[in-house]
Parts: C-alpha cells; structure tokens; sequence
C-alpha cells in the first residue's frame, strides 16, 4: 500500500492519542503493519516527535535545520534531504498543530529538544542557537557504524568558504 502522507499521519496522531508513551520504533512497525509503506512509516515515526518538538520550542530564537541525513547500520549515508520537501514532515506539521497536547509528551522525546535542555543545562540560552541537521540509522548500527558516520558527516556537512550559504 502506498502511503499518502496525510493517511498515515492521520493514523501516526491516532495511535498517539490513545498511548502517547509507544516509542518510535514500536510506531513504525504498527504503522506498517496495517499496511502503509515501510519507508513511510519509519520517516512518520522518526520524524513525528522532531515535529511536535519543535513546536514545543517555537518562539524561543532556535534556528532548526531544514536537513536530514539517513544512515545505514554501516555508518554510511543513505539519503540526505530538505524537510521543506518530504510531504511526510509537511503533513506532521499540521497534525502536530492539531494535536498541541502531544507536544510536551512526545516532542520532548526528540534529539533536538534533547540537545537543548543539555545546552540549558550548561548555561546556554535558546535565542540564537543554531541545530544540527537531523541524522538516524535505518536500521540498528553495526559496531563502528557511529565513528563511521562521524567522518561522513564531517566530509557531508563542510561548506566552502567561498560559498555564500
């Protein structure tokens, strides 16, 4: 079955209601067992609580990155693409805005509401502060994926300085 991105967030929000302490993992397998593409459903439930994280976050100055990064269990990059284009995380947008309750359960799950609570922490403010792209594994890394994608990142990320971005 192919997924339309606003079935299968449909059905993403809907599952949320009803236990908002299922994880990530356990989302996507439910997603694409009733019958909605597995690609599609591991995007939905990885991307689900960035997008209720960050509107958690609206309105504190953070700059958030329009990039994601898809790693395999070896560390290699799978895909690297623009939210702004993936219909998926468009429609997980407007689901989480019509679901502000599930902001603070699920959103505080994700990696960057994460990453700025340890940033908090070290006395760091909001306002101003700049976010990494997202990166996930498809699958469950093998040992050395991490180190490995490390040096991905650092050869994927570098931007020349002769390039005005």
């Amino acid at each position: 079955m192919t997924s339309s991105p606003e079935a299968i967030v449909a059905d993403y929000f809907q599952t949320l209601a009803a236990d908002p302490s299922v994880s990530e993992r356990l989302i996507g397998k439910q997603l694409a067992a009733a019958g909605h593409d597995a690609e599609a459903a591991f995007l939905v439930s990885h991307f689900g609580p960035i997008a209720l994280g960050r509107m958690v976050l609206d309105g504190m100055g953070v700059s958030f990155s329009d990039e994601y990064l898809v790693a395999n269990s070896d560390g290699s990059i799978a895909e690297r693409a623009s939210l702004s284009g993936n219909p998926y995380w468009s429609a997980l947008e407007v689901g989480a805005q019509a679901h502000p309750d599930l902001g603070p359960k699920v959103g505080a799950r994700s990696s960057e509401v994460n990453a700025l609570n340890a940033a908090l922490s070290d006395g760091g403010e909001p306002s101003g502060m700049v976010l990494a792209p997202l990166v996930m594994f498809n699958a469950r890394p093998k040992p050395g994926a991490e180190d490995r994608l490390q040096a991905s990142l650092a050869r994927a990320l570098k931007q020349p300085w002769w390039k005005f971005w």
